[in-house]
């Protein structure tokens, strides 16, 4: 096979190209039957091209919706393992719920099962195409307390309707792009522009706020308004250092796990950086959230607080920040030799960007919406 070819678990988009685009979703011209190369028979390398990029992650998709232009995702999923999956996000997707500003939920647009294909059934899950929460990076320790606010008050409003997650992690954790992003990216390449030929170009938070999303229901489960303190057997997602895990405990608290999750989200992406992924290397100016991570990612899963006490005890710490905190830049914690070297260009930047901030009186703190 030519280098850059379809294969693998990335024949099942082939097949069923024309199943998807006679239901008005049309996949990128790679997953086309009728595909050719565009590299062939030029000096092109296929991963410099928009049709050579393979999919990262075989069981999600991208596409444009046909009636709108919308770039979505399809997700594949086995009902058989994830039989939960599509029913809580309907219930998530529907009003009055949809419309709560602190549903930071996909919207589900559609629930599909395609043809049999080598004997798996299967269901794609229809929603708005997201990127990584941490892409760009964060520029001022206000755009980093946009986004621990918006996470609290998403898995608080997932908690008040008796759903824990499960699996909240940094793979789950996803933002909006439109207002960042507003001429776009690849789909599998989100740093690089739709057609390959050049960085993305973007905006800061503080320029366009965003809105952050938590995603991938498949572990989830909702429970009866009654059960405030339900036992589940534990289920490892892919965050595995949950302590209760750890320690061979059969069973424990969901509510209680999903408040580590979010904690060591945090203590890792942005407090400590990422122990493997090395483009998150942390950053400096949020040690004021230590005691409350800690509290939260406690060895006892019986001493965390609850969500409704992480949201208030992080409002107080927000409300003792000073404005120039606030607007301070969020540099990385981990300096690696070409990110050193540009240390003095980040500092000019950023300064030139709080000038025109305060000039223009631009909040701190990001609002998506205001």
């Amino acid at each position: 096979m030519e280098k850059g070819g379809v294969e693998g678990a990335e024949l099942y988009w082939r097949a069923n190209y024309h199943w998807f685009l006679d239901r008005g979703y049309q996949l990128r011209p790679r997953y086309s039957p009728d595909w050719i190369p565009s590299w062939t028979g030029t000096s092109k390398y296929f991963e410099d091209c928009e049709d050579g990029i393979y999919l990262r992650r075989t069981q999600i998709c991208d596409a444009v919706h046909v009636p709108t232009g919308a770039l979505v995702v399809l997700k594949r999923t086995d009902k058989t393992f994830y039989p939960r999956e599509a029913a809580i996000m309907q219930y998530l997707s529907s009003e009055p719920l949809a419309s709560d500003p602190r549903n930071h939920c996909p919207r589900l647009m559609d629930v599909f099962e395609p043809p049999v294909y080598k004997g798996h059934t299967t269901q794609i899950l229809f929603m708005p195409l997201l990127r990584p929460f941490h892409s760009p990076t964060f520029d001022t320790v206000g755009e980093g307390i946009d986004c621990f606010r918006q996470l609290f008050e998403g898995l608080q409003f997932l908690h008040e309707h008796h759903i824990a997650h499960r699996d909240l992690n940094i793979n789950n954790f996803m933002m909006e792009w439109t207002n960042m992003f507003p001429e776009g990216f690849h789909p599998q390449a989100d740093r690089r522009k739709k057609d390959m030929s050049g960085p993305a170009p973007f905006f800061t938070r503080t320029q366009r706020p965003t809105r952050y999303i938590i995603i991938d229901f498949g572990m989830s489960t909702q429970y009866n308004p009654g059960n405030l303190s339900p036992r589940e057997k534990s289920l490892i997602g892919g965050d595995k250092t949950v302590p209760e895990f750890l320690k061979g405990e059969e069973y424990h608290d969901p509510y209680k796990t999903d408040i580590y999750y979010v904690g060591n989200l945090i203590r890792t992406e942005f407090m400590q950086g990422h122990p493997i992924i090395t483009d998150i290397p942390g950053y400096k100016g949020f040690d004021f959230m230590k005691p409350l991570i800690d509290d939260m990612v406690q060895d006892d899963p019986s001493k965390r607080p609850s969500m409704d006490e992480v949201v208030q005890r992080f409002e107080e710490l927000v409300q003792g920040l000073t404005q120039w905190k606030l607007g301070a830049w969020a540099a990385p914690r981990r300096k690696y030799f070409f990110r050193r070297m540009r240390i003095p260009i980040d500092i000019a930047s950023h300064w030139k960007r709080k000038m025109i901030y305060i000039l223009r009186k631009i909040p701190a703190i990001p609002t998506a919406g205001a």
